[in-house]
């Protein structure tokens, strides 16, 4: 177990792409045989790596709203807002310190000020995670004028199915969202599951447990309720939208068919698909489109905000 972990610690601070890449294969497919405790020990380093503390220039509050805990991390006051709601298979309920980092990055390059909140949910079943999304978006809609909301992998389902929701609801949506690597099928059945198994490092060739049947859904009856598994979803009357992927994902094409319907519903949104890029690489700064990824989202956040 030690030897796993240091071995994680040594592959998130390499910078070397190809090697890095190759690295998680060994470790995710030869050396560790169960993908959930793989998951695990990845979230060990990052405690190894850092801690969660404001960067000079930051401040950084917690906040409660109707029994929803979030942060509000900023530079200067706005009247732009960016919610991040993080990943994790909705087994991952705390904000780590590789979401700070990333979203500092994002906005000491984008063009506009705005503050960031970053949702600490607890919830443990559906619709718990949905709700403590749904309370914060109450909260920022009565405080700023301009919203965009991020998400990684589950999280940006639960983006995805609570705007479907509010749209539904008739309710006021966000200005714009940024999705990456989005986890919107959680039946399955999308093609890249069977067409990338052998590709994707972390998730393939054998799939962890979260993936195939996820303990936050294990009540719901009908997974392709778009609220579920927004891949089914409507996308008509939605808010501008970028959404990044990798192009060896298990879950391509749950980035593409979303974006498809988006398209095809006259949404304002774009899908950039990068080539031999990891489930949310955006995170590390090892892989070597991670810079540009970036940059193309302080760009379109630039976009929206005044």
């Amino acid at each position: 177990m030690k030897r796993i972990k240091m071995l994680l610690v040594l592959l998130l601070l390499s910078s070397c792409t190809s090697l890095t890449i190759k690295s998680l294969d060994i470790l995710s497919n030869d050396i560790v045989q169960d993908k959930d405790q793989f998951l695990k020990n990845i979230l060990y380093s990052y405690n190894l790596i850092e801690t969660i503390d404001k960067k000079y220039g930051y401040t950084l509050v917690p906040y409660k709203y109707k029994d929803t805990l979030f942060f509000n991390y900023k530079k200067k006051d706005s009247k732009n807002v960016l919610v991040y709601v993080h990943g994790g298979a909705f087994y991952i309920r705390t904000v780590n310190s590789f979401y700070y980092t990333m979203n500092e990055k994002i906005l000491e390059n984008c063009p506009k000020d705005y503050e960031i909140i970053l949702l600490d949910y607890k919830g443990l079943k559906y619709p718990e995670q949905n709700k403590e999304l749904e309370n914060v978006l109450d909260y920022v809609q009565k405080r700023y004028d301009r919203i965009v909301l991020m998400g990684d992998s589950s999280g940006g389902n639960l983006i995805l199915s609570q705007v479907l929701k509010r749209r539904d609801e008739h309710k006021k949506l966000p200005d714009g969202l940024v999705l990456l690597s989005p986890w919107t099928d959680l039946t399955n059945m999308v093609k890249s599951r069977k067409d990338n198994f052998t590709k994707d490092v972390l998730f393939g060739k054998t799939y962890p447990k979260l993936l195939l049947n996820n303990p936050y859904i294990e009540d719901v009856k009908d997974k392709t309720n778009p609220y579920i598994s927004p891949v089914y979803g409507d996308y008509h009357n939605f808010p501008k939208t970028l959404i990044q992927c990798g192009s060896t994902e298990l879950l391509l094409d749950d980035s593409r068919i979303v974006y498809e319907n988006m398209k095809k519903n006259k949404v304002d949104a774009k899908l950039e698909i990068y080539d031999n890029m990891v489930h949310v690489f955006q995170l590390f700064g090892i892989f070597d489109r991670t810079d540009e990824a970036l940059k193309n989202v302080s760009k379109f956040l630039g976009g929206i905000y005044k």
